[in-house]
């Protein structure tokens, strides 16, 4: 039996994969967002100010699920051509 592989189906896969990975790992990574902003300040010096902040763990996730969307979306070509030929 023939199967054919068009890029609706392709596009459709892509997003649902993309879809279940950001569920997944916003549900396995911690936020991670978070900064504290410290101040210490002494009679005979000036006062210092000390940031630390992270860079939000939702846009790293965020970042990482399109990179992996596009992979696959220029995986569409080998992948519809491994499909034909399997299933000649």
């Amino acid at each position: 039996m023939k199967k054919t592989w068009s890029f609706k189906k392709h596009f459709t896969i892509s997003g649902i994969t993309l879809l279940l990975l950001n569920i997944i790992l916003r549900l396995i990574l911690p936020d991670g967002s978070g900064i504290s902003v410290g101040f210490v300040q002494g009679a005979s010096e000036p006062t210092a100010m000390y940031i630390n902040s992270k860079l939000p763990g939702a846009f790293m996730i965020d970042l990482f699920s399109v990179i992996i969307f596009l992979v696959m979306l220029v995986l569409y070509k080998p992948i519809k051509r491994y499909i034909e030929r399997r299933f000649e």
